[in-house]
């Protein structure tokens, strides 16, 4: 990164239903929060109302604390749209929370000791890359579990058969 001044930095916190995320400047000063539901079909409305926080055609650079679960899609996403996305750890993001002058544990201030890890640890945080890897192995596991299913409703098919022909005789 050049000149911090040059960039907003969002703090993503994750969830399964919906994601909080906080908007900082390089002096670490709240410039807003979006929210946005677990669906990328609204992410483009909640990149809309984060780029509505930039002023003076600042990139915005996004740190998630979780990329591989929860944050997965959102993060993926972000990928295809070209923002850098940076993994926060989520043992950093409570250390900082604990730190802050209020150590509530709320989604808003996850999202702000995110973002806040992200300035500070910018260059010592891993980039994230679109893992088509990851989305394999997750194909392969979701067919493995139907395969488990149709397995069970086939073995149990005789029995429910014989259960069957014995009403009926």
């Amino acid at each position: 990164m050049n000149n911090p001044q040059d960039y907003l930095f969002v703090g993503v916190d994750t969830h399964k239903a919906q994601h909080t995320a906080v908007v900082i400047n390089c002096f670490h000063q709240k410039i807003g929060f979006a929210q946005t539901p677990n669906n990328p079909a609204d992410f483009d409305s909640f990149l809309t109302r984060l780029k509505t926080l930039t002023h003076n055609d600042e990139k915005l650079v996004f740190g998630l604390e979780d990329t591989q679960g929860l944050g997965y899609s959102l993060a993926q996403w972000l990928i295809k749209k070209d923002y850098t996305v940076k993994e926060v750890n989520p043992v950093q993001t409570k250390r900082e929370r604990k730190q802050s002058t209020s150590p509530d544990k709320s989604d808003k201030a996850d999202a702000e000791a995110v973002a806040n890890i992200l300035l500070a640890e910018y260059d010592k945080l891993p980039v994230i890359k679109d893992d088509v890897t990851f989305k394999a192995i997750r194909q392969l596991n979701n067919q493995r579990k139907n395969l488990v299913k149709e397995q069970t409703r086939v073995k149990n098919l005789p029995k429910s058969l014989k259960d069957r022909w014995e009403w009926y005789g």
